[in-house]
C-alpha cells in the first residue's frame, strides 16, 4: 500500500536484495553472515517488547472502525437520494481507508500470530468490506517485499497509470500522519519487522535510525507537506513527454 509520507527507499532498497528475500540491513560484510548487520537492532527490539502483538489495541481500532462505518452506511440510507449524501463521501473514504490498513496488519499477522484468525480478519475486511481480494493482494505484495521499489519487479512502482522511479525521500509528521496513514509512512521500520505491531513502528523508529548512525547509512525523511509536494514535482517532470513530445530525464533511472 503506498503512501505519502514515507521515508526514504534507499535504506529499504539495501536491505532487501533482489536475489535475497531475507529481510536484512545493509552493508552486510560478510555473504557467510547476512543478519550481522541486523542483529545487535533486533536483540534491541525483542528485549523492549516491541514484537509482541497489540491484540487489545487492534480490537478497539477494528470496532471503532466498524461502528463508523455501519454509522455512515445508515446516514446514507436515511439521507437517501439527497445531496447532502455528498457529505459522508470524504468520511466513507477515510474509513475504506483505515479498513484496508486493518487488512493489510492482518495479512502481515501483525494482529495476531494465529494464521487462521490472520485470513479471517483479512478477508472480513479486504474481500468483504472493500470488496478487493487477498488473494490478488497478498501475491502482489509478496512480490514487492521480494524487490522492494524495483521498477521492473515491484509491481507497487511498475509502470501504469503512475510512474514511479525517483528515490523520494518521505517522512511522518506526528500521531495525525500516523493515523490517516496507518503506519505506513513507516516504510523502513515495516520492511525490517513486518509483523510488528502499528502502534511500535513509532516506538522502534530512534532505535533504527541510531543503528543507520552507527552504520554510517544515510536515514533521510520529510513531512507529509513537502513529500506531495516532492511527488507532485516528481510526476511533473514524468509528464513532460506527453505535454511537449520528447522522452523526459527523470532523476533515479
Amino acid at each position: 500500500m503506498a503512501a505519502q509520507g514515507h521515508r526514504s527507499v534507499r535504506f529499504i532498497r539495501s536491505a532487501h536484495r533482489p536475489a535475497d528475500r531475507r529481510r536484512t540491513c545493509p552493508t552486510q560484510r560478510s555473504k557467510n553472515k547476512p543478519l550481522a548487520a541486523i542483529a545487535p537492532l533486533l536483540r534491541t527490539v525483542k528485549g523492549q517488547g516491541l514484537l509482541e502483538r497489540r491484540p487489545g489495541w487492534y480490537t478497539l481500532g477494528i470496532i471503532a472502525n466498524l461502528l463508523a462505518l455501519a454509522a455512515v452506511v445508515t446516514g446514507t440510507a436515511l439521507l437517501g437520494d439527497s445531496w447532502w449524501v455528498l457529505l459522508l463521501a470524504p468520511l466513507l473514504a477515510v474509513l475504506s481507508a483505515r479498513t484496508a490498513f486493518f487488512g493489510h496488519d492482518a495479512g502481515h499477522q501483525q494482529i495476531t500470530g494465529d494464521r487462521h484468525r490472520s485470513r479471517v480478519i483479512q478477508l472480513v475486511h479486504a474481500n468483504l468490506l472493500l470488496g478487493m481480494s487477498a488473494y490478488w493482494w497478498n501475491d502482489k505484495h509478496n512480490r514487492h517485499y521480494a524487490h522492494p521499489n524495483h521498477t521492473e519487479k515491484d509491481p507497487d512502482v511498475a509502470a501504469d497509470i503512475l510512474v514511479f522511479t525517483q528515490r523520494q525521500a518521505r517522512g511522518r509528521a506526528g500521531p495525525l500522519t500516523d493515523w490517516f496513514l496507518g503506519g505506513l509512512n513507516y516504510q523502513i521500520e515495516h520492511h525490517l519487522f513486518p509483523s510488528m505491531p502499528r502502534p511500535h513502528l513509532r516506538l522502534v523508529q530512534p532505535l533504527v535510525r541510531a543503528h543507520c548512525r552507527s552504520l554510517g547509512i544515510s536515514y533521510t525523511e520529510a513531512g507529509l507537506v513537502d513529500s506531495y509536494r516532492q511527488a507532485l514535482r516528481h510526476l511533473h517532470v514524468v509528464g513532460e513527454s506527453l505535454r511537449s513530445g520528447e522522452p523526459a530525464a527523470v532523476a533515479g533511472r
